[in-house]
């Protein structure tokens, strides 16, 4: 693929997001409502309604997103997920039961293998099932990967990350984006990534170095670099994407969610929260002249089955964040 030349006066597409904070409060609220005198049962609708509301309000190009995720399809993942819950119950019982102490030791270990293990499993369907239901200009996303590629991937980054204290990270952060990236279609066009990890040590060691001392906050800047690296590096239909995030900006973003969020008990967080959401995508932009309905086609793929919910609600479960690569989360 060879980049389109740019100029000064090249277009440029930015993600914006009209949502307001009022509409997100109320959802919020109906959602919790809902969730708690339903002992739970809920959930999966309110997801998929929150999906929603953040999706539709988000447009490139002139054209919204679509999320056409269902309820019913996350609440029979949940269901197949509850089935683990309860078989890694029943096994860690049965270990408590017959060795004691060691067999609570023993239970905790294999608790957290199976964790891991289950983690590559989760955000590729994660993945999968999210993109196969979000629509542009109606053009389906779709993820093409194999599940045998995401192992591959995350299962040495992250051991090599671990026995690294952590230095290896840049290097297999981009080889995950790389992984996602070139496996998201959208119709029959793919998403490029030429990331490299080399680039993102420099600001990565100061933000290990700095982590103590900083209590944390030196992550925030390396997170700003990731974003802008992260974009510069992924591109579409031959063009680049751009992020002008800066750690500074996204420091008095989290610091004004955390203070007022306390201050209120957290109600106004719906605010705060869209405040964020509009700075991030106005942030993010595709670098020249594009025509997203004629490369899409309107090309309908649902790309799988509804078995991808189940992986989707394990992510959630796991608190595994899974975006598009660039910084934006379906």
């Amino acid at each position: 693929m060879h980049d389109a030349t740019y100029t000064d006066d090249t277009p440029t597409h930015s993600l914006k997001f009209h949502g307001d904070g009022d509409t997100l409060f109320w959802l919020y609220l109906k959602t919790n409502l809902l969730t708690l005198l339903t002992l739970g049962v809920y959930a999966s609708w309110g997801t998929v309604a929150l999906r929603n509301y953040f999706l539709s309000n988000t447009t490139f190009a002139g054209h919204r997103l679509v999320y056409a995720g269902t309820g019913r399809e996350l609440f029979v993942g949940s269901l197949k997920l509850l089935g683990i819950y309860i078989v890694l119950a029943v096994i860690t019982a049965v270990l408590r039961a017959t060795l004691g102490p060691i067999g609570m030791l023993v239970a905790r270990v294999l608790l957290y293998v199976v964790l891991f293990a289950l983690t590559p499993f989760a955000l590729y369907s994660a993945r999968r099932y999210r993109l196969s239901r979000t629509s542009l200009a109606g053009t389906r996303f779709s993820f093409r990967g194999s599940l045998g590629e995401c192992y591959r991937v995350f299962m040495p980054g992250a051991l090599v990350t671990g026995m690294t204290l952590g230095l290896y990270y840049p290097v297999w952060h981009t080889r995950m984006r790389a992984y996602w990236l070139r496996n998201t279609y959208y119709g029959s066009e793919p998403f490029a990534y030429d990331g490299e990890g080399v680039d993102l040590f420099g600001p990565f060691f100061i933000s290990w170095l700095l982590l103590i001392p900083t209590l944390g906050l030196s992550r925030i800047r390396y997170k700003a670099a990731e974003m802008r690296h992260d974009a510069a590096s992924a591109s579409f239909a031959g063009h680049r994407f751009k992020s002008t995030v800066t750690g500074w900006e996204m420091f008095v973003i989290a610091l004004r969610m955390l203070l007022f969020s306390l201050i209120t008990l957290g109600l106004a967080y719906p605010w705060l929260l869209v405040r964020a959401v509009k700075y991030y995508t106005s942030r993010l932009a595709l670098i020249g002249e594009i025509d997203i309905v004629e490369i899409g086609g309107g090309v309908s793929i649902r790309g799988g089955d509804t078995g991808g919910a189940t992986g989707d609600t394990l992510a959630a479960a796991l608190d595994i964040d899974m975006d598009f690569g660039i910084g934006l989360q379906p």
